[in-house]
């Protein structure tokens, strides 16, 4: 692999791709490359796209996504395994209510946090995994502190239920260096002894 890359040289590089989401399987919905998004415009339930098969472990997962119609909001995929085994986060899922982090194929369950998603709006999401831990944020903020084992590698993947969304600037990176500090310090931050400072987290960048 490369040197590593800064997180913001590694998102630079990933919009600047001419053509981003190329490789990407759909299992169920309509799905196109449409302007640097990758857009999903069918109403219907369990709508999912594929990134190429890999199998990482620890690594920060981030994506823009915007709503543009339907009732619900995003799905977003993380250790994948096949179609029918994975993660996946629910932003503004059970009608647009809720948040929940849910284990496909497996029978983990854990808690929902009230929450909704506006639509037209472009959201900053972002999923930290590291051995059972997973984190979730919103626009920066932690959504859900959560442990399980079911899956402890995979790919990624993003979806919609019962919603028109569109999603782009998909970067997937790997720690360069250990630690839930390092793992959770914000884009562009670093946050060494509670101080933020320039960025200074360094990491390796899987997608």
């Amino acid at each position: 692999m490369a040197a590593t890359r800064s997180l913001a040289a590694s998102s630079a590089s990933d919009r600047s791709s001419p053509r981003p989401f190329e490789g990407w399987t759909s299992a169920k919905g309509k799905w196109a490359r449409e302007g640097g998004a990758y857009a999903q415009t069918e109403m219907a339930a369990d709508c999912r796209s594929f990134a190429p098969a890999a199998d990482w472990a620890d690594c920060v997962y981030e994506v823009k996504a915007r709503k543009t119609g339907g009732t619900e909001g995003f799905l977003i995929l993380f250790r994948v395994k096949d179609k029918d085994h994975f993660y996946w986060w629910n932003i503004g899922g059970w009608g647009n209510a809720q948040h929940g982090v849910e284990a496909r194929g497996a029978s983990a369950g854990f808690p929902r946090v009230p929450g909704k998603v506006d639509t037209g709006r472009w959201y900053d999401v972002r999923v930290v995994v590291q051995g059972a831990s997973i984190r979730c944020y919103l626009d920066g903020e932690l959504i859900h502190d959560v442990a399980d084992a079911a899956y402890g590698t995979g790919g990624i993947g993003l979806g919609a239920w019962n919603t028109q969304v569109e999603y782009k600037d998909v970067t997937l990176l790997r720690a360069a260096r250990a630690g839930k500090q390092a793992l959770d310090a914000k884009p562009r931050m670093d946050m060494p002894g509670g101080v933020a400072v320039a960025q200074q987290r360094n990491f390796g960048k899987l997608y």
